[in-house]
């Protein structure tokens, strides 16, 4: 089983290295993909009204303040998602700034190729088989604590017992049934 794991591990992060060659951009495709996504979104907003070097103001159904400086925007997707949203998207876009700059380092291909270029090292199964320990027992289990059987409620699905009883009818002692005494001696 863990020599399956390690094995689909391994295999995983080679492909995944390789699959990493064919990218010629600084950004992961799929936030690249994302990216044009939200400029084509942005198209419909207004353009923003620079109020100093870093500092924004885009209208649209409401007044969104972008510092580019702070890496903040009034709406709070580019602080949640580390991917700017349209309205920041908008400002980089008219104020010719790289949009890279603005991208969470972690969509960058360079975290991409550190979390896979590390190696699996491999073990030796024969360590594992070959136990010199006592043998581990699994606990003792108990009954969990619950109402007593005598005492609990019938339930509308539980088969009723049979017992004695002194009919009204015949007076004569006989089985608990459905069927009344007088029917149970005729047949």
């Amino acid at each position: 089983m863990i020599d399956r794991i390690r094995s689909r591990l391994m295999n995983q992060f080679s492909e995944r290295r390789n699959y990493r060659n064919g990218w010629s951009s600084l950004i992961c495709p799929m936030i690249e993909n994302k990216l044009k996504e939200i400029i084509d979104a942005g198209k419909t907003l207004q353009p923003p009204i620079k109020s100093s070097e870093d500092l924004f103001e885009v209208h649209s159904i409401r007044t969104n303040i972008v510092d580019l400086g702070r890496f903040s925007c009034a709406c709070g997707r580019w602080r949640v998602e580390g991917i700017p949203c349209a309205h920041v998207l908008l400002c980089i876009i008219v104020d010719g700034r790289p949009i890279q700059d603005f991208i969470d380092p972690m969509f960058s291909i360079l975290f991409y190729c550190k979390s896979y270029s590390h190696k699996i090292t491999l073990v030796d199964i024969g360590d594992f088989t070959t136990a010199h320990e006592e043998v581990v027992i699994p606990p003792e289990v108990r009954n969990q604590p619950s109402r007593p059987k005598t005492n609990m409620i019938p339930n509308s699905g539980l088969v009723q017992q049979k017992g004695h009883f002194r009919s009204k009818i015949c007076m004569a002692s006989a089985e608990w049934s459905n069927m009344t005494t007088k029917n149970l001696f005729d047949s």
